[in-house]
């Protein structure tokens, strides 16, 4: 039975096997062994054997099968390989869908309004611009998402960048950028030269930070109230266009009063001398007024009513603001009224001159427009709660609560009149009619400083649309990942900012084209019927979404490729209605 072992060759046996040898230079020997299977089948192998005499036996090096034995016992050669195709330079064939819908309006945007040129020019560096932009428009498109989940949306959308953007790459990306100061105020003026004379609201807000590395975060006035350091951002914003222009860092325990020196500055550096500035009451002071008098910068700002001049023109116009010709037609509780006054302004001068030396006080006269307005709702709001204040502070003054503070003895001897009951011997209190009639008055009037004149309520609604910056700090807060963001480094924190810059400024661009589509949608100038009926249909749908619900609708718009030997693209259909909008949108190739 061991004939028909495989596993035992012998190799002596002259029966079965049949040998021819011939030694090698390395002691190896070829050998012919014949092997007789269990099924009758004889094969026939050529083996390179090698003694080893630690052994004490013949080691197999090689074995290599020749064929098999007919009946005849003639060798039958094996099958010769197959011999291997010819290599080709045939592509492989690969499959890719993406969504390109969403990516191809925010292209086009960023093409069309400039942003995309700007970066170029600026940055002088194609990957790093469109990782810029696919970060951005990752924000546009996923209001209040993280950058975590940023990875995991490449795979479905098309990117400008061509490959995946990993924690790792944006992470790096923020450090350069945030480290390429030249390329920021570039970007920012090539911003300011498309805006020419314009409008600029100039504002700040605070951003929270975990971050302890960064020395602008600081603790300060934080407007979220979560109790972390801030650090605040400083913005140009643009009235005229909806779109922001520049921004710059400053630490979070600095008041606003102090930094519109530095502004107008900025303001020069971008070559926008000669526009106008609309700020809040937070910028306002004798100060800031002498220095955007002396750089002849025309500027719209409130003031404090409780300023001393301020509170003297009140009292000189107050009867004014209650006659009907200063009532605003348009809203009956407004009622406004501009007076012209000349003021001496002084200043320390710096440098000396041939008129004048270093360190001499100089002064000069100008003409200042203060514009009083009266809200008579806000009005009858102040006054109820005035009064309430007072009947609290009536009545805690006459159970004789000790634990009352100076400020309040203060406003009760100003506003109470004491006087002594005759049975008991306590004291009640009244209403001084006189001081509190006079403090009313004041009520619901705010007043505007500027340097130009113009119509009354005009000033107003101008002054008024400032509050677009606010809505843009909200916006990057709660839209664009910026409340509270989770950078340690100094540097990758300020290209973050610039990267939620860019987003806010693609956000902005098109969200005021879509508002203006609505407005033109409205006017209703279609030729036929049918365009009548597609315009009332298009209005319609914009009014009932939002910006991020358009962006969605448009995501089952994908780009399937086949690439072989021949390319094939096959993109989602689009319907009549969504064609109307990408055409008054801009896109012209749909």
């Amino acid at each position: 039975m061991f004939f028909y072992h495989v596993s035992i060759i012998i190799i002596i046996c002259d029966k079965f096997i049949h040998e021819m040898q011939k030694i090698t230079e390395n002691d190896c020997s070829e050998t012919i062994v014949r092997q007789k299977i269990k099924n009758g089948v004889t094969y026939v192998y050529k083996r390179i054997v090698r003694y080893n005499p630690a052994k004490r036996n013949t080691e197999v090096i090689s074995s290599k099968l020749l064929g098999k034995l007919d009946a005849s016992g003639t060798l039958i050669p094996n099958r010769p390989k197959k011999a291997r195709a010819p290599v080709t330079n045939k592509p492989a064939l690969t499959i890719e869908k993406k969504i390109v819908g969403i990516s191809d309006i925010l292209k086009f945007i960023a093409e069309d309004c400039g942003i995309e040129d700007d970066l170029y020019v600026s940055f002088k560096d194609d990957a790093c611009v469109n990782k810029i932009l696919d970060v951005a428009n990752y924000w546009v498109a996923n209001p209040g998402q993280s950058l975590s989940k940023f990875e995991g949306w490449q795979r479905l959308h098309q990117n400008r960048y061509g490959y995946l953007i990993t924690e790792d790459i944006y992470h790096n990306l923020f450090c350069a950028v945030g480290a390429d100061t030249q390329a920021e105020q570039l970007y920012f003026k090539a911003r300011s030269k498309r805006e020419g004379k314009c409008v600029l609201a100039y504002d700040t807000t605070t951003i929270s930070t975990y971050g302890q590395r960064d020395e602008f975060a600081r603790y300060g006035f934080n407007k979220d109230a979560d109790g972390l350091p801030v650090i605040k951002l400083l913005t140009l914003f643009s009235l005229h266009s909806h779109q922001p222009i520049a921004f710059r860092k400053q630490p979070g325990n600095y008041p606003d009063v102090i930094s519109l020196t530095n502004a107008l500055k900025e303001l020069s550096w971008l070559d926008m001398d000669k526009v106008e500035l609309v700020m809040d009451q937070g910028f306002y002071s004798e100060n800031n007024l002498t220095e955007l008098l002396r750089r002849h910068v025309k500027f719209l700002c409130l003031a404090d009513r409780r300023t001393k001049w301020v509170s003297k023109l009140l009292d000189q116009y107050r009867d004014e603001l209650d006659s009907p010709e200063n009532f605003n037609g348009l809203n009956t509780f407004e009622r406004g009224y501009c007076c012209l006054n000349k003021r001496t302004f002084g200043f320390t001068r710096q440098r000396g001159t041939a008129s004048a030396k270093a360190r001499e006080e100089q002064m000069f006269e100008k003409r200042i427009y203060t514009y009083l307005y009266l809200d008579t709702a806000r009005a009858a709001q102040e006054e109820q709660n005035f009064y309430s204040s007072l009947m609290e502070l009536k009545a805690q003054m006459e159970e004789n609560r000790k634990e009352l503070t100076d400020a309040a003895l203060e406003r009760a001897a100003k506003f109470l009149v004491r006087s002594k009951r005759p049975y008991c011997g306590k004291y009640k209190y009244a209403l001084n009619k006189e001081s509190f009639n006079k403090e009313i008055r004041k009520f619901g009037c705010f007043a505007l400083v500027s340097n130009q004149a113009d119509s009354t309520f005009e000033t107003l609604r101008t002054y008024r649309r400032r509050e677009h910056i606010e809505d843009i700090f909200e916006l990057e807060k709660d839209c664009l990942d910026g409340r509270t963001p989770r950078v340690w480094e100094a540097a990758a924190l300020e290209g973050r900012f610039f990267c939620q810059f860019i987003a806010l400024g693609l956000y902005c661009e098109l969200y005021e084209r879509i508002f203006k589509i609505k407005e033109q949608l409205k006017e209703d100038n279609a030729a036929t019927k049918g365009e009548e009926r597609d315009n009332r249909l298009l209005l319609r749908w914009l009014q009932s979404k939002s910006l991020k619900q358009i962006l969605d609708y448009f995501s089952v718009l994908e780009l399937a490729g086949f690439r072989a030997d021949r390319n094939i693209a096959i993109r989602t259909e689009v319907t009549k209605r969504d064609q109307l909008f990408l055409k008054l949108l801009g896109m012209k190739n749909i």
